[in-house]
């Protein structure tokens, strides 16, 4: 459904025409899209439903979540969904770290019961974003697993990093 358009928004509009009322009742899915444009540095993202984008800049050490509104996919009808979905556009510079998890990472429970949390999980991509993307992920699951102290997985743990290219 993505082909030739570089709207996330409208991609995400065929995508939930394509799925509202053939899946099961009570069901839907949330979903993060992007497109980033290396030529001009920009990103176009539009969410449904989904956890936010952490995003880190490198020129000036802050960071921001990238949230732009937009309901779950598959629960509002078409019309319903068009109205309510937008994207956004941000600028990238050379060293920023965008950063994608699931409720997975926030919602990890230790022994205690206590989840990893929104809080830990932003203060160590501050305090990582400088490292390259690979050297990010192999902490953050190091993080994960010394911060569970063995207690079993509950749900899926996804993250996916991007690291935009230094000049």
């Amino acid at each position: 459904l993505a082909p030739g358009d570089l709207s996330p928004a409208h991609v995400m509009i065929r995508v939930n025409e394509a799925l509202y009322g053939n899946i099961h009742r009570g069901m839907f899915i949330t979903m993060l899209y992007l497109v980033v444009n290396r030529e001009n540095r920009q990103m176009r993202i539009a969410s449904a439903g989904h956890l936010p984008l952490f995003h880190w800049s490198a020129r000036t050490g802050e960071h921001q979540k990238i949230d732009p509104p937009g309901p779950a996919l598959a629960i509002r009808s078409p019309d319903k969904f068009t109205a309510a979905i937008s994207e956004t556009v941000v600028a990238l510079e050379p060293g920023d770290l965008l950063a994608l998890t699931t409720d997975g990472v926030t919602e990890a429970f230790n022994r205690q019961r206590e989840q990893f949390g929104d809080e830990r999980l932003i203060l160590y991509f501050i305090e990582k974003a400088r490292l390259a993307a690979e050297e990010i992920k192999e902490g953050l699951v190091k993080a994960l697993s010394s911060f569970a102290e063995g207690a079993e997985q509950s749900d899926d743990i996804t993250l996916v990093l991007l690291k935009v290219k230094e000049t």
